[in-house]
């Protein structure tokens, strides 16, 4: 059986490299148009927003015989902008097949990969 991956969710972690690869970008972007016009004030805007889905999953197993769950996808979408006499942005989303969950070990919530119980040939290859 596979094992699921994990994305921590902080802003330390990978989890949102896209975003921080964003901010830097419109950071860079601005200061350079900031030179280039003379100005002496812009601003720059992050912002997340965060959305949850329901979905069931079968998570019958050897060690789990509990059967269908019900799971939280979470889906998170970044806007990084910046304002001067030019705006310049830059969006993503980080989603997909992940469910959230709490990590007792962390103390924390991560997104964790949703594997399906069942197995495929792919698995005994």
């Amino acid at each position: 059986m596979k094992i699921p991956q994990e994305l921590e969710l902080t802003l330390n972690s990978s989890t949102f490299a896209a975003l921080k690869a964003d901010f830097d970008n419109v950071l860079q972007k601005t200061l350079m148009n900031m030179q280039k016009k003379g100005s002496e004030a812009a601003e720059v805007k992050v912002s997340l927003k965060i959305s949850f889905a329901k979905g069931v999953i079968s998570d019958i197993s050897l060690d789990n015989l509990e059967g269908p769950r019900e799971m939280i996808i979470p889906q998170f979408d970044h806007k990084v902008s910046s304002v001067l006499q030019i705006k310049d942005e830059a969006s993503g989303t980080l989603g997909g097949n992940f469910e959230l969950v709490f990590d007792d070990e962390r103390k924390d919530y991560v997104m964790r990969e949703i594997v399906s119980p069942q197995t495929s040939l792919d698995d005994y290859i």
